[in-house]
């Protein structure tokens, strides 16, 4: 019940349920404005009551946050969210953001029948345009991930478009259950959660691909499970722009090995998660950047120089 007595109102307060439960998963929050969801979760988890696959859902955010420190002005009627996940595989290293854009995209091909693409490292588009984010952030001995989702119309950040940035674009609004934003939600960590108790895409690389099978009274059956190398392959095949030429700016040069950007063609990722880019001195694995495709650049030289140069493929 909130403050004002209306039974249907969203509370102000995070309040819990305990309705994933039955599938392993942690808390459920509903929440009404918050400054961010990702800060709302991280809060809960000072205060010992966010245990892993637990998630909140905000009617809106006043400071949502975004990579890079961009902020946003998060109106009602979309999705934002955050989720605890487990810091061990496929979480617990370079491949957790493509491993949670995979989950997030095949969720929502599951629940509201969209095909998404993922763009590296961690926005979910549809029809190439940019309808969901995913920031994840590892402190404090744990990893949490904030999850934001346009329906019906795009938005944007109170600042200027970065031009690396996807043009804005929206889930279409029959996404939408009953429940509006919080029921789209509910389904997707149900979803997720799901698929991450269920399968056997917590095995490292070279631990085995094969599904395990199932004991009890299914015995003999085989769980739809998922290894470390599916788990790549199936977000390489998701991934945005793969084939095409693109330039990857880099971070500091401190951190890059003086380059402020690499240019060559997208060639998908690696077993550790990490973008493969094909240049004329052969593929380059790159764990952090920002993809740009500019629409008037052309790298049929880069093509040839690989060519020419008999670069393996990955």
């Amino acid at each position: 019940m909130t403050p004002d007595g209306d039974p249907n109102a969203i509370p102000l307060r995070p309040e819990a349920s305990w309705e994933l439960r039955d599938i392993g998963g942690g808390l459920l929050y509903r929440a009404g404005r918050v400054a961010s969801a990702l800060d709302s979760a991280w809060e809960l988890y000072g205060q010992g009551v966010f245990p892993e696959l637990s998630t909140l859902v905000a009617e809106s955010q006043s400071a949502g946050r975004g990579r890079f420190g961009r902020y946003w002005i998060s109106e009602p009627g979309h999705v934002y969210a955050s989720i605890r996940l487990p810091l061990a595989p496929p979480f617990d290293g370079s491949a957790a953001p493509i491993a949670l854009a995979l989950f997030v995209s095949q969720a929502l091909e599951d629940v509201a029948g969209l095909a998404t693409e993922i763009k590296w490292p961690n926005d979910i588009l549809l029809s190439g345009r940019k309808t969901g984010g995913i920031l994840l952030e590892n402190r404090r001995g744990a990893l949490m991930a904030g999850i934001g989702l346009n329906v019906g119309v795009p938005q944007l950040p109170t600042e200027a478009r970065d031009d690396a940035a996807p043009v804005p674009g929206a889930l279409p609004a029959f996404a939408l259950p009953v429940e509006g934003p919080f029921g789209l939600w509910k389904e997707i960590a149900k979803n997720l959660i799901l698929r991450y108790n269920g399968n056997s895409a917590l095995l490292k690389p070279g631990q085995g691909d094969t599904p395990p099978a199932a004991s009890g009274p299914d015995e003999g059956t085989l769980r739809p499970g998922l290894g470390f190398a599916e788990l790549i392959g199936d977000a390489t095949s998701r991934l945005y722009g793969l084939g095409r030429p693109v330039r990857v700016e880099r971070p500091a040069p401190q951190n890059s090995e003086g380059e402020a950007f690499l240019e060559g063609i997208l060639a998908g990722l690696d077993e550790s998660g990490a973008l493969l880019v094909e240049t004329p001195d052969g593929f380059r694995a790159l764990w952090s950047g920002t993809l740009l495709f500019p629409e008037d650049w052309s790298l049929p030289s880069a093509r040839a120089a690989c060519l020419a140069k008999g670069s393996a493929s990955p």
